[in-house]
């Protein structure tokens, strides 16, 4: 065993003996929270109530989950798990999972108090964790799901096959379907499949999906409104600005080429930018180039961001000019020793005025 696995183990360890004291917990997650969150948050929810019957246990959605997510809990039934923030109750602490930072919680980020939570994560950049009561931090895992898994087997308890089926659903989501498995996440396969996960039904939930008019013409939209630039003549970047389905527009962009894709959003009070980079770049730079650019676009354009090496994103507070965020986003690759050589404006510097 490594020694960052032992570490891990201690972790869990701690983590459990923390949720046995706890009478009133809620368990959060990022804004539209993807089935890895989802599932990692309504498996904890499990356990933390097997360990503890009489607690009070609330799995909180402060801003929303996204399409997968609603469909993978419409599908195991088990819509009823999630509540919207503010939580029914007052919680004594906070559980806050698969989350970088405050600004992705909405309103409950500027309510939580240090030393008031416990963080469960696996992204390479987290800036809860200083503030953490107790924390789950596994940057070797590849994903919140699985750390949930590893929790739930040291605590030694059983949940119900629909959670476990959760759990395998967020294991393949945040893995691309196995594409950024490590070994660890094949042994925690088997030992949900063992304990009556269904692999086979999360993956079909996963891949089989129509896809809605309003993502159609969100990709469209995307597509038509992008920048392509070049990065050391070697790379290429394409920035767009969408305000819906951002994840499905960067996905074609890197199925059309694109080594880093950025989707700029204009939501009510504030920029949100949501970055995707190629395992290609990521292991010629040697660095999590997402979260990375995401952090540093952060502190420069006074917002907070991070994520992991080939998704992230940020939320910076107000409009952003996009001639303002170019100028940032150029600075922030520069530090990455690349640089930017224009090939097609595009449309979306005037799109996102």
């Amino acid at each position: 065993m490594s020694s960052g696995t032992k570490h891990l183990k201690t972790q869990i360890k701690e983590f459990l003996k923390w949720v046995k004291r706890k009478r009133r917990l809620c368990i959060a997650f990022h804004n539209n929270g993807d089935p890895d969150a989802v599932a990692a948050a309504i498996a904890l929810a499990e356990v933390v109530h097997s360990l503890n019957p009489t607690s009070k246990i609330y799995v909180v959605a402060p801003e929303g989950i996204d399409s997968a997510s609603k469909r993978l809990l419409k599908q195991l039934n088990l819509q009823e798990t999630v509540h919207p923030y503010p939580p029914p109750e007052k919680c004594s602490r906070y559980i806050i999972v698969d989350t970088s930072t405050k600004a992705q919680l909405g309103e409950l980020g500027k309510e939580l108090q240090p030393k008031k939570y416990a963080v469960l994560d696996h992204h390479v950049i987290n800036e809860l964790i200083k503030d953490a009561e107790i924390s789950v931090y596994g940057t070797e895992t590849s994903s919140s799901s699985e750390l949930a898994a590893m929790v739930m087997k040291e605590a030694g308890v059983t949940v119900r096959s629909e959670v476990l089926t959760l759990l395998i659903a967020g294991i393949l989501y945040d893995t691309r379907m196995l594409r950024l498995a490590k070994a660890s996440t094949f042994r925690t396969l088997a030992d949900l499949m063992e304990s009556g996960g269904r692999y086979s039904e999360a993956s079909k939930l996963l891949t089989s999906r129509e896809i809605s008019k309003s993502e159609k013409v969100a990709k469209l939209k995307g597509i038509s409104r992008t920048g392509i630039y070049e990065l050391n003549k070697e790379w290429l970047m394409a920035i767009t600005c969408i305000g819906a389905h951002e994840s499905s527009v960067l996905k074609v962009l890197i199925d059309s080429g694109a080594d880093l894709a950025i989707a700029v959003a204009k939501r009510k009070g504030e920029t949100r930018v949501s970055i995707r980079a190629t395992d290609t770049l990521i292991n010629h730079l040697n660095a999590p180039v997402s979260a990375s650019i995401t952090k540093r676009l952060g502190e420069l354009l006074g917002g907070e961001g991070g994520g992991h090496a080939g998704a992230a994103g940020v939320k910076i507070p107000g409009k952003v000019p996009p001639k303002e965020f170019l100028k940032a986003l150029r600075k922030v690759l520069t530090e990455l020793g690349l640089r930017i050589t224009t090939l097609e404006e595009g449309r979306w510097l005037t799109e996102c005025e």
